[in-house]
């Protein structure tokens, strides 16, 4: 996540710096995107906003709000991909998938398709990935991978997997932890309230839950480093695992503000 002053005032296109980092008032995002090789724009996680930076200058523009979505609401969205000339908001918080296009320096949005199965309508989607020209959102708390065809201007959602999962993770409201992409056509989504990570290939689309051989109540985090998984838990633990699930290490344990242990 990224942090900058809290800037309220513009003045011809410049802004004045309100707060400083010494009082604690910043602007943060969970994504930003390089427009050029000296500007970003990210979406601020504070309240309903559209920056630009500039990192030669240190100069920060407001670009405008996201329609549709609560000028209050903080953290609505995920990440940022470009398609073209628009650049795509990934909704977290948001009702809907934000567009910005950056010819005409409007704004537009695309609905959501309603969900088939309960789920928390808060923190929806976490990772953003393209696939054979197709953009697919992957959850956090929602229930279905949405699959988004901007050259056919369709949707289509996967599903299927949320009957399994409920066996799992009965409670609706625990999602997925932080998912992890493995090489071109698979992504792994470990569940946060249990010991079990969901495999989902994007070509076929078919799904499968792998067990991991733990006592783990809920992953935080997962990324892979060769044939091997490493992942954190509720617990506290930093756990090393084959993708299968099977020869489990505890390799360290992490605290809020330093690691205590770990072994590579």
């Amino acid at each position: 996540m990224g942090i900058f002053p809290d800037l309220r005032r513009c003045e011809m296109g410049k802004v004045r710096l309100c707060d400083t980092f010494a009082k604690g008032n910043m602007l943060c995002f969970k994504d930003y995107i390089a427009i050029t090789g000296d500007k970003i724009i990210f979406s601020a996680c504070n309240y309903n906003g559209l920056y630009q930076y500039n990192r030669e200058n240190n100069q920060l523009s407001f670009l405008g709000n996201f329609i549709g979505e609560n000028m209050a609401m903080k953290a609505l969205h995920s990440k940022i991909v470009q398609y073209n000339q628009w650049y795509i908001f990934i909704p977290y918080y948001a009702k809907t998938i934000g567009i910005f296009d950056m010819e005409s320096n409007s704004f537009s949005s695309m609905k959501l398709p309603l969900p088939k199965y309960a789920c928390h309508s808060g923190a929806k989607f976490q990772m953003a990935e393209w696939y054979k020209d197709k953009l697919y959102l992957l959850p956090e708390n929602y229930s279905y991978i949405l699959e988004i065809d901007f050259t056919q201007n369709q949707f289509n959602m996967y599903d299927d997997w949320n009957e399994e999962k409920i066996i799992y993770q009965p409670n609706i409201e625990t999602g997925f932890a932080m998912g992890w992409r493995d090489g071109e056509r698979f992504v792994y989504l470990p569940l946060a309230g249990c010991n079990k990570i969901m495999k989902f290939d994007l070509e076929s689309k078919e799904y499968e839950f792998i067990s991991v051989k733990t006592e783990c109540t809920g992953f935080r985090t997962l990324t892979s480093i060769e044939s091997v998984f490493y992942a954190t838990d509720e617990n506290g633990k930093i756990i090393r695992f084959q993708k299968n699930g099977e020869k489990v290490k505890i390799i360290g344990e992490y605290g809020t503000k330093f690691w205590k242990s770990i072994e590579i």
